[in-house]
C-alpha cells in the first residue's frame, strides 16, 4: 500500500536559524583600566557594565522587532539568547519566513550602531555585530549537555531517540544547548572580520535578508490602502556593502568569501542605491553580474541593493559548486530545498512512518 508521506515530518525539526552576535571591542583594555577604580569603589565592576550592555541590547532588539510587528502586522517570531562567551553574546531567531530575517536585521543594525556610539563615549569600548544563518538538522545539529548525577551525557536532539531520553529528566537537571556544524563555523570565522559600529553579514544571511525584502514588498502590496495609511512609515530600506574577500580557515574549501556589511539608511538617502543595473536596459543576469563585479573590482562602488545582492549570491554559489565546494542555498521551507535535501527529508519521513506503524 502506498504511503501518504509528509516530507516535512522527517526529523525532529526543520528550521533556518538567524544568529546575531555582539562583541565588545577593546574589552580587555577596559577591564585593566577599570580594575583599580572598581576595587576603590569609584566605578562599577566591569562585569556589571558588560551585563548591562548585553541585557540592554537584547531588550532593545526585542522591542524593535515588536515595534515593526505592530506597524507592519507580520507573523510572530522572537529573538532568544543562546550563549555568552567571554565578551561576546549570541542571540538566535528561528525564521518562519524570509521576511523575518529582513525585519530582524533592520532591528539589529541601528541598535549596534547606537550602542557602539554610546559605549565608545562612556566606556571607551566599541560594539561589533555580525550575523549568519545555519540550517537544521541536515547541515548543522543542535546538541544538549545534561548533568545527570555524576555522569554528563551529550546527545544530538535532532536524533529520534533524544526526545525520549530528555523527556524523562527532572526539571532540576541542568541542560545546556549548543549548535554545531559547518555553517556555525563559517559564522564565527567571518565574525573575526567585524568592526565596531558595523554589521558584518554572511553571504547566506545576506541572501535570505534580501529575499525577505521581496517578501515584505509582496506583503505590502496585499494590504489594503487603509492598512497602509494606518502605518507610520513605509518599509525601511537596506543595502549591502561589499568591502573585500577573505579565505576562511577550514571553511568552504578555503575559497575566498565576500565580506559584506548590512546597512540601513534613511529614506531620503535611498536614491544612492536604488539605481538598478536593469534600468533602461535588458541585461541578462550574467551581464548584470559582470556590471556589479566591475564596480566592486574598480573600487568605485561596492554597494548592492537587495536585487543585486541576490544576483551576486547566486553567482557566488555557482563558483563554489564549480570549485567542488559543498555549498547549499539556504532555505526557510521545504519548497525551497535543493533536490538532495528534499530527498533526505522524504526518506526521513518514510523512516518515521515505519517506526509509527511498528509502534516504535
Amino acid at each position: 500500500m502506498q504511503k501518504n508521506i509528509d516530507p516535512t515530518s522527517g526529523c525532529s525539526e526543520q528550521v533556518l536559524r538567524l544568529f546575531l552576535a555582539v562583541d565588545i571591542a577593546g574589552s580587555s583594555s577596559y577591564k585593566y583600566r577599570t580594575s583599580a577604580a572598581t576595587i576603590n569603589g569609584e566605578q562599577e565592576p566591569w562585569h556589571q557594565t558588560f551585563c548591562h550592555v548585553f541585557s540592554s541590547i537584547y531588550n532593545s532588539i526585542r522591542q524593535e522587532i515588536n515595534r515593526f510587528r505592530n506597524n507592519f502586522h507580520f507573523s510572530y517570531f522572537t529573538v532568544k539568547l543562546w550563549r555568552i562567551t567571554g565578551d561576546e553574546v549570541v542571540f538566535f531567531i528561528d525564521l518562519p519566513s524570509h521576511m523575518a530575517a529582513y525585519w530582524s536585521m533592520l532591528a539589529f543594525i541601528p541598535i549596534v550602531r547606537q550602542y557602539d556610539h554610546n559605549c565608545s563615549e562612556r566606556y571607551g569600548v566599541g560594539i561589533k555585530g555580525f550575523a549568519w544563518t545555519a540550517g537544521f538538522p541536515i547541515r548543522n545539529r543542535r546538541i544538549q549537555l545534561s548533568n545527570v548525577s555524576s555522569n554528563a551525557q551529550i546527545t544530538s536532539i535532532d536524533d529520534e531517540e533524544s526526545p525520549k531520553f530528555f523527556s524523562g529528566l527532572k526539571s532540576s537537571v541542568h541542560i545546556y544547548t549548543d549548535f554545531m556544524g559547518p555553517e556555525m563555523d563559517q559564522g564565527f570565522r567571518l565574525g573575526t572580520h567585524s568592526v565596531p559600529g558595523r554589521i558584518l553579514v554572511s553571504p547566506d544571511a545576506a541572501f535570505i535578508t534580501a529575499k525577505g525584502r521581496f517578501e515584505a514588498d509582496r506583503f505590502d502590496l496585499l494590504q489594503s490602502n487603509s492598512e497602509r495609511e494606518d502605518r507610520q512609515s513605509s518599509i525601511p530600506p537596506m543595502r549591502f556593502v561589499h568591502v573585500g574577500w577573505s579565505a576562511l580557515n577550514g571553511v568552504l574549501g578555503e575559497e575566498p568569501v565576500p565580506i559584506l556589511w548590512a546597512e540601513d539608511i534613511e529614506a531620503s538617502d535611498e536614491k544612492i542605491f536604488r539605481r538598478r543595473v536593469f534600468d533602461h536596459v535588458t541585461n541578462s543576469h550574467e551581464a548584470a553580474y559582470r556590471n556589479i563585479k566591475a564596480r566592486i573590482n574598480d573600487g568605485l562602488e561596492g554597494i548592492l541593493d537587495y536585487e543585486e545582492l541576490i544576483i551576486f549570491f547566486r553567482h557566488l554559489h555557482s563558483s563554489f559548486v564549480r570549485s567542488g565546494v559543498s555549498h547549499v542555498i539556504p532555505y526557510v521551507s521545504y519548497s525551497d530545498m535543493d533536490e538532495d535535501h528534499a530527498e533526505a527529508w522524504r526518506l526521513g519521513a518514510e523512516w518515521m512512518m515505519d517506526l509509527t506503524e511498528m509502534g516504535g
